[in-house]
Formats: structure tokens, C-alpha cells, sequence
């Protein structure tokens, strides 16, 4: 519960034509140091990070994995219902 109260807030919207991707950038600490929210997992896909960062890297990581493979063998893009559910499993 801790890392969800000092996690940030993120809202996706879409619509056949848009996509829409807020999320507030304030800093947690006052280290100088910056640490990534937002991770390019394919071509169609990112993924937003609210919480410990370590948990969204291992997490985005699996995800990028399971999309090449799957465009490896099926020489397509992994549809994000599947890469969710894949997600969810893995969860």
C-alpha cells in the first residue's frame, strides 16, 4: 500500500484513431538522480510504471520477451489482449 500512496497517477484513453497517455512527473525524492516511468515494450506497446521501479523493469522486461517471440514465430505484432493476459498470468 505504501508503494501504491507514493506511486503516480496515469490515465490511457483511446479511440480508433488516438491514443492518449498522461502521467504525472514529480519527483519522489530529492535525489538527483531520474527514474524511468515509461518503457517501450514493442512498436505498439508501452507500459507505465506506478510503484518500486526494480518490479516495472523485471515486468517490462517479461513483456518485451513475450513480444519478440511472438513476432518471431508469427511474424506479427502481439495483440495487448494477449499480452495482458500473459501479464496477468505471469502475475
Amino acid at each position: 500500500m505504501e508503494a501504491v500512496k507514493q506511486g503516480l497517477a496515469c490515465v490511457g484513453l483511446w479511440s480508433h484513431t488516438h491514443v492518449i497517455h498522461v502521467t504525472a512527473n514529480k519527483p519522489s525524492s530529492k535525489l538527483p538522480s531520474y527514474q524511468r516511468k515509461v518503457f517501450h515494450v514493442a512498436d505498439h506497446a508501452k507500459v507505465t510504471l506506478v510503484g518500486f521501479t526494480a518490479n516495472g523493469c523485471v515486468l517490462s522486461r517479461f513483456l518485451r520477451n513475450e513480444c519478440i517471440n511472438h513476432s518471431f514465430v508469427y511474424e506479427a505484432p502481439l495483440p495487448i489482449s494477449r499480452l495482458a493476459l500473459r501479464l496477468a498470468d505471469k502475475m
